[in-house]
């Protein structure tokens, strides 16, 4: 064990995926101490997805979280702003959605967005110049802005 490095895994976000196709033992690892020092699960889906919709499936990987010491990040993609469909095409605030209610649950400690090349240019840091971008990021920006910025501790 090193008190300098942390470390985490970040799984696709179907937790039966999970336990079946990748045979990762998910529920071993989120409930003791010395396996993860954070999870960081690939929520890519919307609100409005049949079977895997945001709210619940955020719901149900936090309640895997059994041993208090790990954090919990939030992973979305922006591909699903870049290149849009459903929910994504008719609402450009998804993404704020995403921030609120997961900052609005208890067991939240950041959110990570993937993958920053479809956000800003790679060599210029500005800005993509999508439309559907530069809306979601408008909305986006002045919530997550308002997040304290927590150093996880090793």
């Amino acid at each position: 064990e090193n008190k300098n490095v942390l470390f985490g895994i970040s799984p696709a976000g179907n937790i039966n995926n999970v336990r079946n196709a990748c045979l990762l033992d998910i529920d071993t690892i989120l409930a003791n101490k010395g396996y993860v020092d954070y999870i960081m699960p690939q929520i890519y889906w919307g609100f409005e997805h049949p079977t895997q919709p945001y709210k619940t499936c955020l719901a149900n990987w936090q309640a895997l979280v059994k041993e208090p010491s790990i954090k919990f990040i939030v992973g979305s993609t922006a591909s699903n702003i870049a290149s849009p469909s459903g929910e994504f095409i008719k609402n450009k605030n998804v993404f704020k959605q995403y921030l609120a209610h997961a900052k609005s649950t208890e067991k939240f400690d950041g959110i990570c967005i993937f993958s920053v090349a479809t956000l800003y240019g790679m060599f210029t840091a500005k800005l993509s110049s999508n439309e559907g971008v530069q809306q979601e990021m408008r909305n986006f920006l002045p919530l997550f802005k308002t997040l304290r910025n927590k150093k996880i501790e090793y």
